[in-house]
């Protein structure tokens, strides 16, 4: 369907952010458009096809289905412009916040390798000064500071040196200097296993992300490296 192809293509490029590429899409919608575009009723269905599947790999899962929604209820070419000037919104927001989960990703490493480093570390018995078994941090903390903590200033979180002071932040010399977006916990789930959590919520809506490190220690005080962080709804 040449005509379609330069013609999406064209408002794709007036858009500026737009760059065709990609993999499948919904017949129904190349039907409408066909249907409903004077300039593109001489088109060819799976010409179209590929031209959506091109601005579904460009823009993403999230965005292209608002541009189809929209795309959908399209009368004309000048409401087709608005549904792709939708996509491209979504597309940026999309990408802030996959920048802003980056920090998510980093602090849950570094909360992984904080409780390594102590379980690894020689520890005393209090009491007795003997030597004691390797162990994971005591006490389970946070999320910290609160759910909801960073909305209520505005979506991003102000440092608070006092939010890092409970026992056991300290003892995986884990804090917070810099304006941040996500709030963050470690669970210790038995003897030897744990995890590290970072709660998000980044749109504000209290439908929160989280991106999840777990880990279990041997009998001689190893904790391997971390696995892939398991993510869920990510970009919330």
């Amino acid at each position: 369907m040449r005509i379609v192809h330069s013609k999406l293509l064209t408002l794709c490029m007036a858009l500026a952010t737009l760059s065709c590429s990609g993999k499948a899409s919904p017949k129904n919608l190349c039907e409408h458009l066909i249907e409903v575009l004077p300039k593109m009723q001489t088109g060819d269905i799976d010409e179209c096809l590929k031209d959506m599947a091109d601005m579904k790999e460009s823009v993403g899962e999230e965005a292209f289905a608002a541009f189809s929604k929209c795309a959908m209820g399209a009368t004309g070419e000048n409401d087709l412009v608005g549904c792709l000037a939708k996509a491209t919104s979504k597309s940026v927001e999309n990408y802030q916040k996959n920048s802003q989960n980056t920090e998510a990703k980093f602090m849950v490493q570094k909360m992984y390798d904080g409780v390594r480093a102590f379980a690894m570390t020689p520890q005393v018995d209090t009491e007795s000064l003997m030597a004691a078994s390797p162990r994971l941090p005591a006490e389970s903390v946070g999320p910290t500071p609160p759910l909801g903590s960073c909305c209520k200033q505005g979506g991003k979180c102000e440092p608070n040196a006092k939010d890092w002071e409970h026992p056991t932040w300290m003892a995986i010399e884990f804090a917070i200097s810099d304006p941040f977006y996500y709030s963050y916990e470690y669970k210790k789930t038995s003897d030897t296993e744990f995890s590290v959590i970072a709660h998000g919520d980044l749109d504000c809506d209290g439908d929160y992300s989280t991106f999840t490190l777990t880990g279990s220690m041997t009998a001689d005080g190893n904790i391997p490296p971390p696995g892939e962080v398991e993510e869920v709804k990510p970009l919330e």
